[in-house]
C-alpha cells in the first residue's frame, strides 16, 4: 500500500487538542430501536470529575459531549459541564433530552458554555416517538427540552434536532419540520440509520430496504419547508445528491437547505474541522468513560486520563508514534469509518484501495 503523507503533511500538530470528543459515561436511560445500546452490556462506568480537571485550561477549545451514549446519565453531569466551562471549553452537547429536569438545569452554572446542542428525537407524534424511543415519553420530554432551550443564550448557541430516518418514521418528517420550527430550533438534521448487527428491527427499516422512499421523503421535507415558509434549516446526507441539487440547488448552500424566505436564519452548522482532508490525529482526541484517550476515531489508544494529564498524553511517545504511523501508511486511513464514509461523502476522492495513488495525488 502506498503511503499517504500528503493527507497529514500540510497540517501542523496543534499545541494542544482543539477538539475533544468526550463520552463521560457508559450508560443510557433509553433503548431506542435504531440504536446500538439495546445490543450492548452497559457498565454504567462514569468518568470521575477529577479526571475532567486534567484536561487543562483550553480557552475556546471545542468539546463534544455525548456521541455514542447519553451524557446526562452521568451522576454529576451539571458539575461536569461547570468544570468544562471553568476550563474555557465550548461544549457541543448531544442528548435525548429526557433527563433535563429543572433540578439538573438549575445545577448548570453558566449556559454560555454551550456552543451547540443536538437533540435526538425521531418523530413528531407521541405514539411513533414512544414506539421508536423505548422508555421515553413524548410530551414530558418536549416540555423539558423547551425549558432547556429557554435558558440557552441563542446569540451564541446553535440548536439542532437529529432525526434518524427509518421506514417507520418517514411519514412524520414534514410534521417534525413544523414542530421544531415552532419550538424555535435552528435546524433539523435528517440522519440515515447505521446497520446494527443482530438488530432484526433494522433489517427492513434502513435506506437499503427502500431507497426511493427515503429520497422522496427527504425531497418532500424540502418542498414542505419552502411551501410552509419555515425559517428552520434542513440538512442531511441524502441531500448531497445530483437529483436533490437539480431540484433545490438554488436554496441549498454549504450542505444546508433553506426556505425561500428573504430573511432565513443564518448558517448555524459548525465549520467542518476537516475541510477536504482529515486532521484528526493532529488536532483531536477521543476520551471515554474509563479514562482512555484515543487518536483517530478510537483506533489508537495513547494514554489514560486517570493516570496522566491530557497535555502529557498529547505530547507523549505513544501519540507521536501513532501520528508517524498514520502519516506513513494509508491503510489506516482507508479502514477508518470517518475517513472512508464522512470525508469521502464531501469530496470527489475515491477511497477504494485500488485508487490509493489517485487519492495521494488529489489530497
Amino acid at each position: 500500500m502506498e503511503p499517504l503523507p500528503s493527507i497529514l503533511a500540510p497540517i501542523s500538530l496543534a499545541e494542544s487538542p482543539t477538539l475533544i470528543d468526550l463520552e463521560p459515561v457508559h450508560n443510557c436511560n433509553l433503548r431506542c430501536r435504531s440504536c446500538h445500546v439495546p445490543q450492548e452490556e452497559l457498565t454504567k462506568v462514569a468518568l470521575p470529575i477529577e479526571a475532567i480537571a486534567k484536561l487543562g485550561v483550553r480557552d475556546g477549545a471545542h468539546c463534544k459531549v455525548g456521541t455514542t451514549h447519553e451524557p446526562t446519565t452521568h451522576p454529576e453531569f451539571p458539575t461536569l459541564l461547570n468544570v468544562l466551562g471553568e476550563l474555557g471549553y465550548q461544549v457541543s452537547l448531544t442528548t435525548n433530552g429526557t433527563l433535563l429536569t429543572d433540578r439538573m438545569l438549575d445545577g448548570i452554572a453558566d449556559y454560555s458554555v454551550f456552543k451547540s446542542v443536538n437533540l435526538s428525537f425521531d418523530a413528531a407524534t407521541p405514539d411513533l416517538y414512544e414506539y421508536l424511543r423505548v422508555g421515553a415519553k413524548f410530551q414530558p420530554t418536549l416540555e423539558r427540552i423547551k425549558a432547556f432551550i429557554a435558558r440557552l443564550d441563542r446569540s451564541r448557541t446553535a440548536i439542532h434536532a437529529n432525526y434518524t430516518m427509518l421506514r417507520a418514521n418517514l411519514c412524520d418528517i414534514n410534521a417534525a419540520v413544523d414542530m421544531w420550527d415552532d419550538i424555535g430550533v435552528d435546524g433539523l438534521v435528517l440522519m440515515v440509520s447505521s446497520d446494527r448487527q443482530n438488530n432484526t428491527f433494522l433489517h427492513d427499516q434502513m435506506l437499503a430496504s427502500d431507497p426511493e422512499s427515503f429520497y422522496q421523503a427527504t425531497e418532500s421535507a424540502a418542498q414542505h419547508l419552502i411551501d410552509s415558509q419555515r425559517r428552520i434549516q434542513l440538512s442531511g446526507s441524502l441531500m448531497m445528491t445530483p437529483r436533490f441539487a437539480e431540484r433545490f440547488g438554488h436554496l441549498y448552500h454549504n450542505r444546508i437547505m433553506y426556505s425561500a424566505l428573504p430573511d432565513p436564519l443564518p448558517p448555524v452548522t459548525p465549520p467542518d474541522p476537516h475541510p477536504g482532508r482529515c486532521a484528526a490525529p493532529m488536532t483531536e482526541v477521543r476520551i471515554r468513560w474509563n479514562g482512555h484517550v484515543y487518536l483517530c476515531n478510537n483506533h489508537f489508544l495513547v494514554g489514560n486520563l486517570l493516570e496522566q494529564t491530557l497535555e502529557e498524553i498529547w505530547t507523549g511517545p505513544r501519540a507521536k508514534f501513532t501520528r508517524d504511523l498514520v502519516a506513513a501508511n494509508g491503510d489506516h486511513c482507508l479502514h477508518c469509518n470517518y475517513f472512508h464514509y464522512c470525508l469521502s461523502s464531501r469530496t470527489d476522492l475515491d477511497l477504494s484501495a485500488a485508487q490509493t495513488t489517485m487519492l495521494k495525488e488529489q489530497t
